[in-house]
């Protein structure tokens, strides 16, 4: 049997979930720029992958590399400044399972592949 539906859904469906983990880590972002914006200043002032603030601070080079700094940050803890009960918990959350689902279901489906050109080769 040929897997190339199988897994082709496969990759549309952790490509779309990788989508969402840029889209939840924007909405955090966003929601710190209009909430907390001196933390969003201190922390360098990150952009989105799809967002970007109405600032006229925002340099491309120092936003991209705040947003590196704060994307890995995010994967190992929560920010100390953030209320225990606070909605934006759950958009660390969704971003932490998705990012997690997305990138693993990735490797995951590549070695996939590369047993299956084994065993077919």
């Amino acid at each position: 049997m040929d897997p190339f539906i199988p897994l082709t859904a496969a990759l549309m469906g952790l490509l779309a979930m990788n989508l969402r983990a840029l889209k939840a880590f924007d909405e955090l972002v966003e929601a710190v720029w209009e909430h907390h914006r001196e933390l969003w200043v201190e922390h360098g002032r990150p952009i989105g992958t799809f967002w970007r603030p109405e600032d006229p601070d925002v340099t491309l080079l120092s936003s991209l590399a705040a947003r590196r700094r704060l994307r890995s940050g995010l994967m190992r803890t929560s920010p100390e400044w953030l209320p225990e009960d606070s909605p934006v918990h759950l958009k660390i959350a969704t971003y932490r399972v998705t990012t997690l689902l997305g990138w693993g279901g990735l490797a995951l489906l590549g070695l996939a592949l590369a047993i299956w050109g084994v065993v077919a080769g």
